[in-house]
């Protein structure tokens, strides 16, 4: 899947207006609009090139497309690689041609292989995301190979990060740092010129101390604010996240509100999210639904499927539009279908019911199992319901309890109450009246939230007098042990659990260290058991399910799989990741959470988990099953 970093910083590179481009300096002295037409006349490629590209963009002369195109392909048909890469990007982005990616990889590689250095970015990185062409990480490696021996900085940026991650090479961090100290050669200087791009990656090196430089959160704000003020959309957005977040510089919500606003103006999907989302929740600032609706909207058009969730709210109940509950289903089923587990559940729930829409349980049931696979506890208890009532389904009790045990152990009240009336009556499972009297006490617990909550109270003082003092106490020694092994409320914080992550990272002495043991254990107080030795997306996908959308929890990510997603990039609020950022926030973002680094040697882990915070770490070489059993 692309990342939109990459695509971001793509885009910029894509851009026609070539002001500090190495094109420029190559361009003779007097590039007049006529001394150029002169010399295009004469059959000078390289004027023909710069003409068409000041008709491209009306700069000293009457824009003119057309005219443009045409020098351009004149050009390209002698053989120009500057005028087949400009074609390639006019192709990519349907500018003045009809669109064709297929067309753009075909103008990249013929300007490539005659050693432009622009397309051989390009191409690397279509070849990559698979864009206009089929996803080849060896035709990856080979054009940033190229465009890095040739001094492309960008390249050699992109280069080291597949060295440092393993992805279509053999990892090897001294590999990794050679291309971060080279590319580094190039940026720096150019960023202490005012380069923005440069100024760009100087903060990524100070921030994920790369490139022999000292992890410097400070350093790192302050380049991002270069960058940022220089024009560079993507710095735009991390300062405006370091500025939320406190990190690195003092917190300032308007500023960051103020950052976020200006690269959602520039078209960064991410931030065009994020505005939407302080908007609508007031932070930095007033209120404003009219606005928020109108940049979730271009947040979801332009790929952000949570984005589409916020829309359905909005539509379903009338908050700064037309009340419209058939809109409202349309945008949560875009959600459902961009993989968001909420609406997931929501669109089941809508077809099992005929909410809007006609009936259909198979339908309905169908979307419920996708949720739940996410691990979302409302679907869970959703299909205990539909196989208890047989709804769309024959009626099947111990499948409903098998639903209902999965919803209860994700912190389902309604669940834990069913699964707890059960045990006690020895309905469908063996009788164990102290455990059913277990569950409804943890039911009960603070922070419980349930419709049926009076009911629940009643029967639980019903069986408490049933059970005696003894029989009570029994059953909240159980609870405590239910809760310990297999739930973690909120508020209560794991040091122990950091502690011995901090003696597993220092034991074995690896960066990347864990499966999502830490968040795991912050939400359900207990290790993970995946039986293999490799975290799926599946996986993934359900320890990072939230059932909260509005004001959702805050989950901090360390670098995740890097076998299962992209290499390369970064994660959903601009931090050091070996995922692609669009996979990444994909999990982030389609889950109601947000994203910032852990160190690398652990630091910061102990005062994450005291928050709260649930931190992700990924595996390292061997198994899973070994690293658990580091903890036993």
């Amino acid at each position: 899947m692309k990342s939109l970093f990459k695509t971001t910083i793509l885009i910029a590179v894509l851009f026609l207006n070539m002001a500090g481009n190495r094109l420029l300096a190559e361009i003779a002295k007097n590039s007049s609009p006529l001394s150029l037409s002169i010399k295009a006349e004469k059959g000078d490629l390289n004027a023909m090139f710069e003409l068409g590209r000041m008709y491209m963009t009306g700069e000293g002369i009457s824009k003119n497309p057309a005219e443009g195109i045409k020098l351009w392909e004149k050009a390209a048909n002698a053989g120009n690689p500057d005028a087949l890469w400009a074609l390639g990007i006019s192709s990519y982005q349907g500018d003045s041609v009809p669109e064709s990616k297929s067309k753009a990889i075909s103008y990249w590689t013929k300007a490539a292989e005659l050693g432009q250095l622009d397309a051989m970015l390009c191409l690397a990185r279509a070849y990559e995301n698979g864009t206009g062409v089929k996803a080849d990480m060896e035709n990856a490696v080979k054009w940033y190979i190229k465009a890095s021996n040739k001094g492309n900085y960008t390249a050699q940026w992109e280069l080291a990060y597949m060295y440092l991650n393993g992805t279509g090479v053999a990892k090897d961090e001294n590999e990794a740092e050679k291309w971060f100290k080279e590319c580094a050669r190039w940026f720096i200087p150019a960023a202490e010129k005012g380069d923005p791009v440069a100024q760009f990656y100087f903060a990524r090196c100070y921030e994920c101390g790369n490139a022999g430089l000292k992890q410097n959160n400070a350093l790192a704000a302050m380049w991002y604010q270069k960058a940022a003020e220089n024009g560079n959309t993507d710095a735009m957005r991390y300062i405006a996240t370091m500025y939320l977040e406190g990190i690195g510089i003092e917190k300032n919500p308007q500023e960051a509100r103020r950052w976020f606003e200006k690269s959602a103006e520039a078209g960064v999907p991410l931030s065009q999210y994020q505005i939407a989302l302080m908007l609508y929740q007031g932070i930095g600032g007033a209120v404003d639904k009219d606005k928020a609706f109108y940049w979730f909207k271009k947040a979801a058009d332009n790929g952000i499927p949570l984005a589409w969730v916020f829309l359905g709210d909005m539509y379903y109940n009338g908050t700064a539009v037309a009340k419209n509950a058939s809109e409202g289903i349309e945008c949560y089923k875009k959600a459902a279908e961009g993989g968001v587990p909420i609406a997931m559940t929501v669109v089941g729930e809508i077809y099992i019911e005929g909410k809007g829409v006609e009936k259909n349980p198979e339908k309905g049931r169908a979307w419920l199992e996708k949720a739940a696979a996410k691990g979302q506890a409302a679907a869970e208890n959703d299909l205990g319901v539909i196989y208890e009532e047989g709804i769309g389904v024959k009626k099947d009790k111990k499948t409903a309890l098998e639903w209902y045990t999965k919803a209860a152990l994700h912190g389902y009240t309604d669940a834990q109450y069913v699964l707890g009336r059960c045990l006690y009556a020895g309905d469908t499972v063996p009788l164990s009246r102290e455990e059913g009297l277990a569950w409804l006490k943890i039911a009960t617990s603070p922070g419980s939230k349930s419709e049926r909550m009076a009911e629940i109270l009643s029967e639980m003082k019903k069986m408490e007098t049933e059970l005696g003092p003894s029989g009570t106490q029994r059953a909240k020694d159980i609870a405590k042990e239910i809760e310990n092994k297999y739930l973690k409320k909120e508020g209560k914080a794991d040091l122990e659990t950091a502690n011995k992550m901090m003696e597993v990272i220092a034991k074995n002495q690896c960066v990347q260290i864990a499966t999502a043991i830490a968040s795991y254990q912050c939400e359900y107080g207990h290790l993970p058991n995946f039986n293999g030795n490799q975290l799926t997306k599946t996986n993934v996908e359900m320890l990072t399910s939230r059932d909260r959308i509005n004001n959702p929890k805050k989950i901090d990510f360390i670098d995740l799989s890097p076998w299962e997603y992209g290499a390369g990039g970064t994660n959903a609020n601009g931090f050091c990741s070996p995922y692609s950022e669009t996979e990444l926030y994909q999990v982030c973002l389609n889950n109601g959470t947000n994203g910032i680094i852990v160190p690398k040697d652990g630091s910061g882990l102990k005062t994450a988990i005291s928050k709260q915070i649930g931190v992700w770490l990924s595996p390292a070489s061997g198994s899973i099953s070994q690293l658990i059993s580091s903890w036993d």
